[in-house]
């Protein structure tokens, strides 16, 4: 079982502090389904989260952001010297103990941090939805006086409003598992924008390629500072480019079609490098999705075994006859493994 610690990612992979490694995509999908299940079972989990939104102040904001790393901001919370952050801890430290989201009912920070990006992600999609400047919650940043008309007061005043219209209309939505994509360890961007490199040929020596006596095989390095080249590939790379004056197609076609096998072989082999040293495993998650929702039921609702087991009955939430109590007893600590999640309670 994991040991008590924080879901992040450095350069040396994706770990839990070493303690407990988030290596592949099953922990992702493991963690999405536990967060979108408790949003579906317990909807008034996220009204209450909601309710704490107007406590995530520009202040608050720019007092996480100006943290690194960020694993530390419920610590900083915690010791920090202003009132807005007491006001926000206070609030959303209730909120976890409630839901059993804390760090004593899950032996993780996890999950508070996970709590404070989706609610960060919720407030700057309503400001973005009323045209409202967030440079007031810039970390690092001079405050500015004024800012498209708004001086910090005024933008305050129009965010609350914001906010509470947003909470009768439901717009824009406030997920926890949006808290997931504000983690880098478990977010898709960092597989989007933040992957070892990109595959992206550029190829500047085609020309040189055709001649049998300049032909050379690219090394990792060439295929590194290719991929991270801002510029277009062939078009716009004067000696990657065909010229119909002096070269052959024949020639030119073969020549590419080489190098992009020895670029393509060379990328494949960086990646596989990359997966080794990260430790990261190529897996899908295998548990069924109604087992998440036991654990709902058996940590946020605070449900017994038997009690689950009615439950399922009565509500026929896996389309069949339910599940027998030791069934579920056995699946609990299980999900709670998956999920990081301390193992005492169960």
């Amino acid at each position: 079982m994991p040991k008590r610690s924080e879901f992040w990612f450095d350069s040396n992979g994706l770990n839990l502090n070493a303690a407990h490694s988030v290596n592949s995509a099953a922990h992702v999908e493991a963690i999405t389904a536990f967060l979108l299940s408790a949003e579906s079972l317990v909807p008034e989990m996220l009204e209450e989260l909601r309710d704490i939104s107007p406590f995530y102040t520009p202040t608050v904001g720019r007092t996480l952001w100006s943290w690194w790393p960020p694993e530390e901001w419920w610590k900083l919370l915690a010791k920090v010297d202003n009132e807005e952050c007491h006001w926000f801890y206070s609030a959303l430290s209730k909120w976890a103990n409630k839901y059993h989201l804390d760090e004593d009912a899950t032996g993780t920070l996890a999950y508070l941090h996970m709590s404070i990006r989706a609610i960060g992600s919720y407030v700057m999609g309503v400001m973005w939805e009323n045209d409202l400047p967030a440079e007031f919650f810039a970390a690092n940043a001079k405050i500015p006086e004024e800012v498209n008309g708004f001086t910090e007061g005024k933008m305050r005043l129009a965010l609350q409003k914001a906010l509470m219209a947003s909470k009768k209309s439901n717009h824009p939505k406030l997920s926890l598992a949006h808290g997931i994509d504000f983690t880098p360890a478990l977010s898709r961007a960092f597989f989007e924008d933040q992957y070892p490199f990109k595959f992206i040929p550029t190829f500047q020596d085609v020309r040189s390629h055709i001649k049998k006596s300049n032909r050379h095989k690219l090394d990792s390095e060439e295929v590194i500072a290719s991929s991270f080249s801002p510029e277009a590939p062939i078009n716009q790379r004067r000696r990657a480019a065909f010229d119909p004056q002096r070269d052959d197609w024949d020639d030119f076609e073969n020549a590419v079609d080489e190098l992009f096998e020895d670029y393509k072989q060379q990328y494949k082999n960086q990646i596989h490098e990359w997966r080794r040293q990260s430790k990261y495993e190529v897996e899908r998650l295998k548990t069924k999705r109604e087992h998440f929702e036991w654990f709902v039921l058996f940590h946020i609702r605070g449900m017994s075994y038997e009690e689950i087991s009615q439950f399922l009955l009565d509500q026929d939430i896996d389309g069949d006859i339910g599940a027998a109590p030791d069934t579920i007893r056995k699946q609990i600590p299980l999900i709670a493994s998956l999920l990081g999640i301390s193992s005492k309670h169960f």
